[in-house]
């Protein structure tokens, strides 16, 4: 395909691919070539040759121009922005070829070469210039499409040039447009990819500020930036109308005429600004009103902030604050809109910024009408979910829980002291003797009586079996003559003489042999025989010889001196032996054997029952009237020594006398404690071991008595441990001191203990738990409540504290208690950690502090006056060349305006200060509306209609001054 080049006049057709260097030649022999003349036309020839003229109306042809004019204009703006955009498209390669050309001059006039054998070593090192689009390429490739569509379509090639002033207005304005467009989409879309937020953590400078103003709002940037372009193309297009580009000045004479154009532009907004600032104070315009009254209450959210505070950077006081930090606090989502239903958080509540609660308490007390109804909603919204969290048992459900087990425990010890008191009762009375002393005395002396008359009875049948037989008292008599014949005078006074003469005188009877006087035949004298004596019953002999025993007994006890004592009853039986022979000679050996044994029973008889100094013997023992000699009473007694027991036993081992013994030996002893029981045994050992059956009575009552003893002490110790355990202490508060009694548990040396213990007494039933909840929660809530009587609502509610509440679940003992409490409901203990939470940055009650200059007669009105002397330091500064006389118009216009509105914005301002401070959302909304940092980054001068020059000054620092020069101009101006 071919395209058209315009060189020297004329149009040239060169190959489309065509290289520089061969449409030089074609160039070169095209300038060789001669211009062909053009053939003479006769004019009456061409007259005929043209159509007829068709006469059109005077409106037909303005509105053709019109629209040729117009469509001309569209034609080169379209243009105008096509090469604006391939201008800053073609930067790279232009200031590749600016590198070059700067290297390649730089060595020349140092005198280094830098071509070797042919090769051009800058040229090689920079081909990567020759590789980019250039913008010659570009805008050719550009109008060649055209040129084709237009030869497509039948109609005339677009003009390629401007062809009048209205065209090279609307072209430069269209190519500064155009160069403005990649720039401003990188910017646009680099600023939505970071994020404000991350614009602004950048390093300061020229890339930032660019960035911030697209981030902040794009729309108005692009706005901004597309007026000022227009102002700088209309510059640039003004100067290039009175200096010729392409003469030595003419870039310079552009760049200048832009930077005017900006410029007057900015002038020309702030004069507006002024005017109408003006008008609308003289017409009071409620939304030029509200405009400052806007950015005053964002001013002093901003001033009393401690959020904003934070982002004063003592190095840098000239950098704007922003107020994004604070926006997002506010409209951050907060736990207090779903922890407590109904509650209407303000500001400082949302944002949970200190210095905004203080001015939220200064505009409080300054105006308590507007806070008092959202103070007492937010109170009544709070108490519901406090109160709500509140359990529902009654405390005393607890204290009666405490009294029933303390009784319970309490009767059952007492319970269980009567049950062994009985028991030791019972087993004592096994172990306390029944009957008195004297029925026991008389008990044991009558059995021994029986006995003794039975031993007698034996006695006597015994002798009964002796046969009772006559014979000669003689032989007895002469015993007891001949024992007395060897007895002294005094030894015969100690035998009872009396007795034993009477029975030797039954010996005596009868006749002596006798010698009569008379001789017999035998011539002796007659003898006369002697006559033997009567005879007697042997029984005679026994009786005696049972008396002697007696007295020889007698005398030996020596109770009475007159007896003779052991004197007497030696020489008694002495006579007793003699009659006992007497006796035995008179028997047959059966009846000696017979009355061996009698004597042995009667022997045995006395053993038992009349031995002297036998206890057995002086139990029995009778005076002379028939009366013993022991009472009853004294009896037992006499047999408690283990030998005299051994004694009685023998004689009398019945039941009644075992019995009586037993309760004899009982009554020794005090056996009322296991201790004395136990040192009973071991004195009467000896004795208790012929009562086996009484040992064990004895240690079953010692046993019972130990249980008795220690049912007792554990009754004694139940109360006295109820009475000062922490149950007992707790139950000495009323129903109506519940939390007087949590204090006392509180203030322990470990309450968390006491807690368990409590539960632990009442068996963690859980009435009686919810009941120490609510006991609990009294002391909670009166803690956690504000103590300050300013701060009692108006519907009479003492608000509750978050950081109150926060500190009393986090002090270690309540967490402890509380855990302890809820260990297993921990969900509702969480629930009250996050009201707590919730509250903590939030007002409940009325505020009474105060902020900084919380009025808004004084922010509003304060420097707002113009003062001579204010007037006269801008003129100074003006004339010092710090500022401009424009801008003195503008400042003091500005000023005068918001002095004439000021009172209409007092009101305004005050509403609306209280309302930011109640509405998040409106606090909000003024914050990123009016945005400090928003506001200084929209008022920097806008920047991309410079990319445009940047092209312009680049493009003619890479012009070529050789001598091609001319073919380079011829290529880039094509058709």
């Amino acid at each position: 395909m071919a395209r058209i080049i315009e060189f020297e006049g004329r149009q040239i057709e060169v190959p489309d691919d065509a290289t520089d260097e061969e449409i030089g030649q074609i160039l070169g022999g095209e300038a060789a070539a001669p211009v062909p003349a053009t053939p003479a036309i006769d004019p009456a020839t061409a007259a005929s040759q043209q159509p007829a003229a068709k006469e059109e109306s005077w409106g037909w042809r303005v509105g053709t121009e019109g629209l040729q004019y117009l469509g001309g204009l569209a034609d080169q703006a379209v243009r105008g922005a096509a090469n604006g955009v391939v201008g800053i498209a073609a930067l790279p390669q232009t200031a590749s070829q600016i590198n070059r050309d700067v290297s390649k001059w730089g060595l020349d006039k140092a005198g280094i070469p830098h071509e070797f054998g042919g090769v051009d070593v800058v040229d090689l090192l920079t081909s990567n210039a020759d590789n980019m689009p250039s913008y010659e390429g570009m805008t050719g490739a550009l109008d060649t499409g055209n040129n084709a569509i237009a030869d497509t379509l039948g109609v005339e090639r677009p003009r390629a040039e401007p062809d009048n002033t209205g065209e090279r207005y609307v072209n430069k304005i269209g190519e500064f447009l155009g160069g403005a467009i990649l720039p401003e989409a990188g910017m646009l879309a680099t600023a939505e990819r970071m994020g404000l937020s991350a614009v602004r953590q950048m390093p300061s400078g020229f890339l930032r500020n660019m960035l911030e103003t697209r981030a902040v709002n794009p729309g108005r940037a692009i706005a901004d930036e597309t007026v000022a372009n227009v102002a700088a193309g209309t510059g640039a297009a003004t100067a290039n109308s009175l200096v010729e580009p392409d003469s030595p000045v003419g870039g310079i004479a552009e760049l200048f005429g832009a930077v005017g154009g900006v410029g007057l532009t900015g002038v020309a907004r702030a004069g507006k600004e002024a005017l109408a600032n003006l008008w609308n104070a003289w017409t009071e315009n409620p939304e030029y009103a509200s405009q400052i009254v806007n950015e005053k209450v964002t001013d002093q959210l901003v001033r009393n902030s401690n959020i904003m505070s934070s982002q004063v950077d003592p190095t840098d006081l000239s950098k704007p604050l922003d107020t994004q930090e604070l926006v997002d606090a506010i409209r951050s989502p907060s736990n207090i809109d779903r922890v407590i239903p109904g509650f209407q958080p303000t500001t400082a509540d949302r944002a949970g910024d200190a210095g905004l609660a203080l001015l939220e308490g200064a505009r409080a007390h300054s105006n308590p009408q507007a806070y008092a109804a959202r103070t007492d909603a937010n109170a009544n919204a709070v108490e519901d979910v406090f109160s709500g969290m509140a359990p529902k048992e009654s405390p005393g459900t607890f204290r009666a829980a405490l009294e029933s087990e303390m009784d319970r425990r309490i009767k059952e010890a007492i319970s269980g002291e009567a049950m062994a008191a009985q028991d030791a009762g019972r087993a004592m009375e096994r172990v306390t003797p029944s009957l008195s002393p004297d029925e026991r005395g008389s008990t044991i002396r009558n059995v021994l009586e029986e006995n003794k008359a039975a031993a007698e009875q034996k006695a006597r049948a015994a002798y009964d079996n002796v046969p009772d037989k006559m014979v000669d008292p003689r032989g007895l008599t002469e015993a007891i003559d001949q024992t007395n014949a060897g007895l002294t005078v005094t030894e015969r006074d100690l035998a009872p003489q009396s007795k034993l003469q009477g029975v030797a005188a039954l010996g005596r009877g009868g006749e002596d042999e006798t010698v009569s006087a008379i001789l017999g035949p035998d011539g002796n004298p007659i003898v006369k025989p002697a006559t033997p004596p009567d005879q007697i019953s042997l029984r005679e002999a026994g009786t005696l010889r049972s008396e002697l025993g007696r007295m020889k007994a007698a005398a030996a006890s020596d109770w009475k001196a007159e007896r003779g004592g052991n004197n007497a009853a030696r020489v008694i039986n002495q006579f007793q032996e003699q009659v006992d022979a007497f006796i035995g000679k008179n028997l047959t050996p059966e009846e000696n054997a017979a009355l061996d044994e009698a004597k042995a029973a009667l022997k045995q008889m006395k053993d038992d029952f009349t031995r002297q100094g036998d206890p057995v013997a002086e139990a029995l023992v009778q005076n002379n009237g028939g009366q013993y000699r022991v009472r009853d009473s004294m009896v037992g007694r006499k047999f408690i020594e283990p030998q005299a027991l051994e004694g009685l036993f023998k004689r009398a081992n019945s039941p009644q006398v075992r019995d009586a013994m037993k309760q004899e030996l009982l009554g020794r002893g005090k056996l009322d404690t296991p201790e004395r029981i136990a040192a009973f045994k071991e004195q009467y050992a000896p004795q208790l071991a012929k009562f086996p059956e009484l040992v064990a009575d004895l240690d079953a009552a010692a046993g019972s008595l130990a249980k008795a003893s220690e049912a007792a002490a554990a009754r004694t110790d139940m109360e006295r441990t109820m009475a000062r355990s922490p149950a007992g202490k707790y139950v000495t508060y009323g129903d109506e001191n519940a939390k007087k009694a949590i204090d006392n548990v509180m203030a322990g040396p470990d309450p968390v203990k006491t807690v368990d213990e409590l539960l632990a007494t009442v068996g963690d039933d859980q009435p009686a738990l919810e009941g120490f909840k609510a006991a609990f929660w009294k002391k909670l809530d009166a803690d956690v409540r504000s103590k300050n009587a300013k701060a009692e609502t108006k519907s009479g509610v003492m608000p509750v504290g978050g950081q109150k509440l926060i500190r009393f679940l986090d002090d270690p003992v309540v967490k402890g208690v509380m855990e302890r409490l809820y260990r297993d409901d921990p969900e509702h203990l969480a629930n009250l950690r996050e009201l707590g939470e919730a509250l903590k940055t939030v007002n409940t009650g009325k505020s009474v502090s105060s902020a900084a200059n919380p009025s808004g007669t004084a922010l509003l009105q304060k420097g707002e006056g113009i003062t001579a002397a204010e007037i006269g330091s801008k003129l100074y500064q003006a004339k010092l060349g710090r500022i401009s006389y424009g801008y003195i118009g503008a400042y003091l216009a500005q000023k005068l305006a918001r002095g004439m509105v000021s009172s209409q914005n007092k009101a305004a301002f005050d509403m609306l200060l209280d309302k930011a401070v109640l509405d998040p959302e409106t606090a909000a909304m003024l914050l990123k509306e009016n945005n400090p940092a928003n506001r200084a980054a929209m008022a920097r001068l806008t920047k991309t209609w410079a990319a445009s020059e940047a092209k312009s000054v680049m493009n003619l620092m890479a012009e070529d001054d050789s001598e091609d020069g001319a073919v380079k101009d011829a290529i880039t101006r094509e058709k």
